[in-house]
């Protein structure tokens, strides 16, 4: 049995307009209680992943409100779900203050371990000792797909995205050792496909943001060592 894992990133939700035309950070919440809505109503996924920038500016004075109000939404999931920050959140105390944090997640046989790693410069992140360490610790015992989700897409900075990890290589031989089947992420607004990683052994997900026309999530489907992936858009329609 397949098992579905819809994705969700980069809301930048925010109650004034940002600075970046294209960011449409004031309709944040409503694109994403469209988009519970028609997980609930159509799609009917196994669990849900939120990937990070959850809200626009984490000094905001309202952004602690603007973080419970985006749970409430999330509330009204019909599945389980977890939800990241990212580098436009506030930091990892006050998040985990407001979301549940989860060490990993089973939906199905499929085991999601999240990971929150440190920021680096130029938007980068970097996977520390104790990171690494947590890959092998929490699939251990776990004989079925293992992914990895994160903000920042796992890669070589500049290579494939703008951004990536400053230990790279750390990280993939690593999720290659520990036998993930995917690595998930957002951050990178344009997205990038489902495709296999440099070297093989696993394949990289970048999912575009919900913030940015056309407007998007994603979905995986899970079924053994087969992983397929779509996208749904909400194109430019101007009603959220």
């Amino acid at each position: 049995m397949a098992t579905r894992i819809a994705l969700i990133t980069d809301i930048h939700y925010s109650r004034t307009p940002s600075a970046l035309a294209n960011r449409k950070s004031q309709r944040g919440a409503a694109l994403l209680r469209r988009t519970v809505d028609r997980l609930n109503n159509d799609i009917k996924p196994d669990g849900v992943a939120v990937l990070g920038d959850l809200i626009d500016d984490p000094e905001a004075p309202e952004a602690e409100g603007l973080l419970l109000e985006l749970r409430q939404i999330l509330e009204r999931l019909a599945c389980t779900w977890l939800a990241i920050p990212g580098n436009h959140d506030p930091n990892v105390r006050k998040f985990f203050g407001i979301f549940e944090r989860h060490n990993r997640l089973d939906l199905n046989d499929v085991r999601l371990v999240p990971f929150v790693d440190p920021e680096r410069p130029g938007y980068n992140a970097e996977r520390d000792p104790n990171g690494l360490r947590r890959m092998a610790q929490q699939v251990e015992g776990h004989a079925g797909p293992r992914i990895a989700l994160q903000h920042v897409p796992v890669g070589e900075p500049r290579r494939e995205t703008p951004y990536g990890y400053t230990n790279h290589e750390a990280v993939f031989e690593a999720m290659r050792r520990s036998r993930y089947s995917l690595a998930v992420s957002g951050h990178f607004h344009r997205g990038r496909p489902l495709r296999e990683a440099d070297g093989g052994g696993f394949s990289t997900m970048v999912v575009p943001a919900l913030c940015e026309s056309p407007f998007t999530f994603a979905l995986v489907n899970v079924d053994g060592e087969h992983i397929t992936s779509e996208l749904f858009h909400y194109g430019d329609d101007k009603d959220p």
